[in-house]
């Protein structure tokens, strides 16, 4: 069984369809169609793939901050 990209990016992203649609700039109607069929256009399945590894890179990044941040607290 495929894995539905659509709901699952919307999940990790903490996201409803209607914001996933507004960040892709397609209609709503395109997403939710997407979303229970399964079947999404090779452009928007990519395009919702890099959205998803970019908000996952800004959140590693922002750890990696605060280690950093959190380790210049301790050294001399």
């Amino acid at each position: 069984m495929n894995k539905n990209i659509v709901k699952e990016t919307c999940r990790e992203l903490n996201i409803t369809q209607k914001e996933l649609a507004e960040m892709l700039d397609v209609s709503k109607a395109s997403v939710d169609r997407w979303a229970s069929t399964g079947e999404i256009p090779d452009s928007s399945k990519k395009l919702i793939l890099f959205l998803s590894e970019n908000q996952m890179l800004k959140k590693e990044l922002l750890d990696i901050k605060s280690a950093l941040s959190l380790l210049g607290k301790y050294t001399i």
